[in-house]
């Protein structure tokens, strides 16, 4: 793979690990359902086992890419939604340009 698209594809899973651990908690105060509650498990439990100098596997990425899209949906039930969009409101305080640095990328 070349270098510059490996990079950017860990830039989006970082990205995508960010916003689901940030929206799970998020939305576990609104929905605390059993489904929100093994979200939240499943979401810290590959969260903890990931390293982000490195890929997800394609069987964490399908999972938290599954995970994304249900938080995405619950998020657009709640009235935070009219407010900001689901990408505005699960982003790192200083951007994403400054996170991508901490990493090295």
């Amino acid at each position: 793979m070349l270098g510059f698209m490996k990079r950017q594809m860990k830039r989006e899973h970082i990205k995508l690990m960010f916003q689901n651990s940030h929206a799970t908690n998020y939305l576990h105060a609104y929905f605390d359902t059993e489904e929100t509650r093994r979200v939240r498990e499943l979401t810290e439990l590959i969260t903890q086992n990931w390293n982000p100098s490195e890929l997800l596997s394609d069987e964490d990425l399908d999972v938290m890419l599954a995970t994304n899209r249900l938080l995405r949906r619950l998020y657009d039930s709640t009235p935070s939604k009219f407010s900001k969009s689901f990408d505005d409101e699960f982003q790192p305080l200083l951007g994403w340009k400054a996170t991508y640095r901490r990493y090295g990328l």
